[in-house]
């Protein structure tokens, strides 16, 4: 080394040697400067000798290896030695053999005197001081960064970068930075400070940081108990919070009496303001004061931060002290309702302070079928009042009582201080009996039976009282004439036990044992439990079915004999399936003894038209079943199905046996070979069916009298089997021979009427038939057009019975065209009736359609489910008025306003629809695609019939197109980094959908720039999707998924959310100061509830501290819930909202509909919700319409109310919905109730003329031919 030089790393020790002859070597001596140790190379250490190391000899150079060395001075020796052993003389530095040098490779040692680590100030005069220290080479300098970590710019001496910069200090040992003008250099923020030195031997230390915060803002402080204007029965703690960005350190208290104008010290009431120190800050107590009934007290309180600002003063809540409840209710009364199940209660009250006094409070009623202990806490009703004077009358009706019972109602009063009176005076009464009837059937049909000689009814089963709950009974009604109010009396009963179903269920009865054949009219009535009885039914008729197996043939012969049979025959369209479970025979002697006979089976079906053969011996053709003994003593058959229902019976004999007699028997015994067989129609005989030209032709005869169905062969018998052919129906219907046509009432309109004709001729039922409609608007058919030739009608109408009037209406013709009819009828045997051509020319003009439909009065709009989407939906009207069904519908829109005239109509956008509407009355429900997500658009609507008339234009509906606003959300908030580092900020978002949401383009970005974000990826449906600020570390635990730059303000920021379009998708509004989060304590700004709105303060809060997610970039764990549901997850307000009417609306009408909903979804468990009224727009009294402890959490109706009379034209609604925390939601809307001034004006007159209209008045418009056209009247719609 260099004499006198200073070291900070040396590796090795080289000089110079000569010698005039030859050099043999050099060594060194290295020791501490006071040769106190010698370094000894030999041991690699040091020793208290003096000790000569060889070195590297290299010609006249050499080197020597230097071994670790320690800070402090040296002294270093060196010696050559020639080939002759001479020595170089040692001598002392410095000289050229002997040099002194330090060694020092330690940085210096420096710290801050000021300010102070985590120091806050309101003032600071800009000088930054401290001290350094170096014990070996000493300090060269010092240099100070200083960096604001509110915007992240370092001082560079001049200005303010975003590089790291290092300014010079003043002094060493003691050093110092001066900064000009401090009153503006330092702001208020936190300031990270870092100080290095560099000594003498070049060595530079780490820097040594310290952070301050500069703080001139005051703290805010905030009462929460007592609640300003609130009054309290008992208070033992006051209460409140205090707000600083950088913590308070202490909260007073002032406590001022403003009856006695004095003020609390702590101990007793004085004459001067005292400020009394509370405990804790952020949240704060004070133990209360000695308080005085009736006294109003004014609380207020101010902090003070750890930078020593005081806070101003809060205004203060005022409170008033009331410890004396309202005096008991003594004039309870309870009368008995007007309907089922009601009681009025009505009541005096009292005064907030036993009788006197303005009430505000609530009114608690509890009721009960039986006498009992009263208690406030069983209480079923409440009823909230507001600025009662003492001795107002309040009613209450309570419903859903049981009829007939009697009920005892108590009822205690609670003043706004929760103070209770004492329970009032018992009242009671009996709830109104059922005095309603069921409602009329309106929907009885009537159809032929399965069942032999039976009609089937079917109908929707009425209610209780009208339409709803379930009816007690039925009185069904039946005669051979139309049943009606006016007869109801004179017609037959016929005996039921049909125990009615719930309303709107379909009811079926069967009604037996009829007449086969005959016609019957039917009518219905329903009653209650209370024999409250409905109007009649409307009144149907029916035909009862026929036997569908009949005895068509028996032959009884002698013991042995192959000539005993019963032939049966199926008359019906359908074959029949008989066997052991659904058929038995059964032989019936003179004396009425009935044997039930054992059948073996061949086969089971009876075709249709066809024969089924049982015999007893050995009879052609084979039978295709047999009983066990022969007939021998028979004096009838009965035939009967499994449940021993007599499908048929025939007896004979003199006299014929009761049992086996349908009407009179056949008053004739049978000898062996003769043959009782069923005739084909009343004008067949004996001779006709075994050789005329009824043999063949069919066993329908079926008069249920057996003299008249039957005829006896003497010696001659025929039996058929299920192969022998069917018999054929070669008998065709009747010709129409009244045909008749009229023009309908109605466009396209005609009623055809005629006498329907029979399956043979005129008799028969040909309910297996069908009738051939044909037209022309030629001419007559046949004649002008022929029968072929003309146009078919296509229907599917059932054939009435013989001789009943049919009447039919066609639609859909050509109005005001002239159609000629003809009529023909086919039997099930494809037997066409002729045209009787002397009225198949029957004519007439179809009616013309001048009847518009009605106007759509109920059109809804509401946001779509999916983007750019809007839902409408009202009642569909008919194509005449409200009967009918319209043909299109005509649809406007417009994003300018609502479409309430005709003018505005016409100038709208149309929507292109091909919507085909539904019957009259019919809920329609349509979707529109394809709008501007977010944009609001008003709708309206015309309907359209065929003839093209138009309906009047619909109310104005309007709702907002379905936008991404809030399908992904600001979840939670790290602005103030962690406790790694406060550059170590994270945002996090939230998917509030069941889709996977792609959020490429999207954009996150402040108000004032930093940061400004550029979304990428995608966040599955209810996940998270995590922002972290510069490197993956933030949150060390957790992968990003976005690393994005740019800090945010540790004081205030409003971000905004947009999609890929633009479009806002979010906003957090912290402009004025953020919702939560501490930077002292790193503690994350959590949202409450994604789904509500994410600029409102109270939807945001402080993590709790115990649900906890992540881990810091130290590995601390996070007081916040990266990736992960808040804490705060579901500690949101409860929700309400009065839907209709809404805010400012007119209305004229005696009751209203009000909806809404009610409902607390995302927050502490629902408790009531209550609907209350009071005059003019800042009521001074509320009265309650309902209140509910039944969450309500879609649109409905919220009360059905019977408006009072008022003595102002403005009211007020306000709804309060309230969870078991005591957190409540109230809404407000103001309703006009307005006789509505009704100005029109008449155009085409000579003179145009204004005219002023009222209730009376009516316009109407007609064409030249005086047929009206349109009308208007205030009290109906406009056609």
């Amino acid at each position: 080394p260099e004499n006198g030089c200073i070291y900070n790393q040396l590796s090795e020790f080289t000089g110079l040697a000569t010698d005039s002859v030859m050099l043999d070597k050099v060594s060194i001596k290295l020791s501490t400067y006071d040769e106190s140790l010698s370094w000894d190379a030999g041991l690699s250490s040091w020793t208290a000798s003096s000790c000569w190391n060889d070195t590297q000899l290299n010609g006249s150079t050499w080197t020597f290896v230097a071994p670790a060395l320690v800070g402090g001075a040296y002294l270093v020796h060196s010696r050559a030695e020639d080939m002759a052993g001479n020595f170089e003389s040692e001598t002392s530095p410095p000289s050229d053999n002997a040099h002194t040098f330090i060694f020092d490779n330690e940085s210096p040692i420096y710290e801050f005197v000021i300010p102070q680590q985590n120091e806050f100030r309101n003032t600071f005069a800009g000088l930054v001081s401290g001290t350094s220290y170096d014990s070996i080479s000493g300090v060269k300098s010092i240099d100070l960064a200083i960096r604001n970590m509110k915007n992240n710019l370092w001082w560079n001496g001049t200005t303010w970068t975003a590089v790291e910069s290092y300014n010079v200090c003043e002094g060493t040992s003691n050093w110092s930075y001066n900064i000009l003008a401090p009153e503006t250099f330092w702001q208020d923020a936190e300031y990270l400070l870092k100080v290095r030195g560099e000594d003498n031997a070049g060595n530079i230390g780490d820097p040594v940081s310290e952070n301050f915060t500069y703080d001139t803002v005051a703290p805010t402080s905030t009462i929460l108990v007592p609640a300003d204007g609130s009054y309290l029965s008992g208070l033992t703690e006051i209460s409140g919070t205090s707000y600083d960005l950088n913590g308070s350190s202490e909260v007073q208290v002032s406590i001022y009496d403003q009856t006695d104008s004095s003020y609390w010290d702590g101990s007793i009431w004085i004459s001067t303001q005292t400020w009394n120190l509370a405990n804790g800050t952020t949240s704060w107590t004070y133990i209360s004061a000695d308080w005085t009934d009736g006294h109003y007290y004014l609380v207020q309180s101010k902090a003070k931060d750890l930078a020593l600002n005081e806070g101003i003063p809060s205004s203060g809540n005022v409170f008033k002290y009331d410890i004396v409840p309202p005096s008991a209710v003594t004039s309870l009364n309870a009368e008995t309702g007007e309907t089922e199940g009601k009681i009025n209660l009505s009541w005096i009250s009292p005064g907030d302070d036993g009788t006197s006094g303005v009430l505000t409070g609530i009114f608690s009623i509890d009721y009960s079928s039986f006498t009992k202990a009263w208690d406030k806490a069983d209480c079923q009703i409440e009823i909230s009042t507001a600025n009662c004077e003492p001795g107002s009358l309040f009613t209450e009706t309570l419903t859903g009582l049981t009829g007939g019972v009697t009920y005892y109602f108590a009822l205690w009063t609670k003043d706004r201080a929760q103070n209770w009176s004492e329970v009032s005076n018992i009242a009671e009464a009996m709830a109104q009996y059922d005095v309603t009837a069921p409602s009329a059937i309106t929907a009885l049909a009537a159809v032929m039976g399965d069942k032999p000689y039976s009609i089937t009814l079917n109908w929707t089963a009425p209610g209780d009282d009208g339409f709803a709950g379930t009816a007690a009974g039925y009185i069904v009604k039946y005669a051979t004439f139309t049943v009606d109010a006016s007869n109801w009396n004179s017609a037959a009963d016929y005996s039921n036990s049909c125990q009615p179903q719930t309303s709107g269920s379909t009811e079926t009865q069967v009604l037996t044992g009829l007449n086969p054949g005959a016609t019957y009219y039917i009518a219905v009535k329903s009653f209650d439990e209370r024999n409250n009885m409905s109007e009649i039914s409307n009144s149907v008729f029916a035909i009862a079915a026929k036997t569908y197996l009949l005895i068509s043939e028996a032959c009884v012969g002698t013991d042995g004999a192959g000539n005993e049979f019963v032939e049966l025959y199926n008359p019906t369209e359908q074959d029949i399936t008989i066997d052991t479970g659904t058929f038995k025979l059964k032989l019936v002697n003179s004396s009425n003894g009935i044997t039930a006979k054992q059948i073996t089976w061949t086969n089971h079906t009876v075709p249709s038209r066809g024969y089924f053969l049982i015999g007893a011996g050995n009879i052609s053709p084979a039978p295709d079943a047999a009983f066990s003994a022969q007939m021998t003593g028979t004096r009838g058959v009965i035939i009967t199905d499994g449940e021993d229902y007599i499908l048929d019976k025939v007896g004979w004999g003199a006299p014929a046996p009761y049992n086996a007699v349908e009407g009179s028997g056949v008053n004739a015994a049978l000898s062996t070979g003769d043959s009782i067989e069923r005739k084909t129609d009343a004008s067949s005989t004996a001779e006709s069916m075994s050789g005329g030209g009824d043999k063949y032709a069919g066993n329908m005869r079926d008069t249920n009298d057996n003299s008249e169905d039957f005829a006896i062969h003497t010696g001659f018998y025929n039996p058929q089997n299920s192969s022998s052919d069917c018999e054929p129906d070669l008998i065709s219907p009747s010709a129409v021979t009244d045909l008749n046509a009229l023009s309908g009432d109605t466009g396209g309109e005609i009623v055809l009427i005629w006498t329907a004709p029979g399956d043979e001729g005129t008799t028969g039922n040909n309910i297996w038939g069908a009738y051939i409609v044909k037209y022309s608007t030629m001419g007559g058919i046949p004649g002008t057009v022929s029968w072929s030739s003309a146009q078919e009608f296509p229907q599917n109408w059932q054939i009435s019975a013989p001789g009943v009037g049919e009447n039919k209406v066609i639609t859909g013709l050509e109005p005001g065209v002239t159609y000629w009819w003809a009529v023909k009828s086919v039997d099930e045997a494809d037997n066409y009736s002729d045209i009787d051509t002397s009225v198949s020319r029957a004519c007439a003009t179809a009616g013309q359609d001048l009847t518009a439909p009605s106007a759509v009065t109920d059109l809804y709009a509401a946001t779509g489910d999916n983007q750019g989407e809007i839902k409408l939906s009202w009642s569909a009207t008919g194509d005449d008025g409200t009967i009918g069904t319209a043909s299109s519908y005509v649809l406007k829109y417009s994003t300018e306003g609502a479409i309430d005239t005709e003018i505005k109509f016409d100038s709208s956008d149309e929507y292109s629809n091909n919507w085909a509407p539904s019957i009259s009355g019919i809920t329609e429900q349509k979707t529109l695609t394809g709008l501007a997500p977010g944009v609001t658009y008003w709708f309206a609507l015309k309907v359209v019939d065929e003839a093209d008339n138009s309906s009047g234009l619909s109310n104005s509906a309007s709702a907002e197109a379905k936008s991404s606003y809030m399908s992904v959300v600001i979840n939670e908030i790290a602005w103030m980094g962690t406790a790694a580092s406060y550059y170590d900020e994270w945002i996090e978002l939230y998917n509030n959908t069941g889709d996977t949401v792609t959020l490429t383009d999207w954009t996150l970005a402040s108000a004032d720039g930093t940061p400004n974000i550029t979304l990428s990826g995608s966040i599955a449906p209810y996940s998270y999707y995590l922002l972290e600020r510069t490197d993956d570390n933030t949150v060390s635990d957790i992968t990003a998924d976005l690393i994005y730059s740019g800090a945010l303000d540790n004081t205030a920021e409003e971000l905004t959310l947009k999609d890929a379009g633009g479009r806002t998708v979010d906003r957090v509004d912290c402009s004025a100061g953020w919702f939560a989060g501490d930077n002292t304590s790193k503690i994350s700004m959590e949202r409450k509830n994604s789904l509500a709105d994410g600029s409102t303060d109270s939807n945001w809060g402080n993590n709790d501290g115990v649900t906890t997610s992540g881990l810091d970039a130290n590995s601390n764990a996070l007081t916040a819930t990266a990736r992960a549901q808040n804490s705060l997850y579901g500690s949101a307000t409860p929700e309400g909202s009065i839907i209709s009417p809404v805010d400012r609306e007119i209305v004229n009408c005696e009751s209203l509909n009000i909806t809404g909903y009610a409902d607390a979804k995302h927050g502490p468990a629902f408790r009531d919700w209550s609907l209350e009224w009071g005059e003019g727009d800042k009521p001074q009294k509320w009265q309650t319409i309902r209140y509910s402890t039944v969450p309500v959490a879609e649109r409905a109706i919220l009360a059905e109310w019977e408006m009072p009379e008022m003595s102002g034209d403005i009211l007020t609604l306000r709804l309060t919905v309230s969870d078991v925390t005591g957190d409540s939601c109230v809404r407000k809307i103001r309703v006009y109730r307005k006789e509505p001034e009704l100005k029109g004006v008449i155009e085409g007159l000579k003179h145009p003329t204004d005219v002023e209209v009222d209730q009376r008045l009516n316009v109407e418009i007609a064409n030249s031919g005086q047929n009206p056209v349109s009308k208007y009247s205030p009290r109906e719609k406009l056609l």
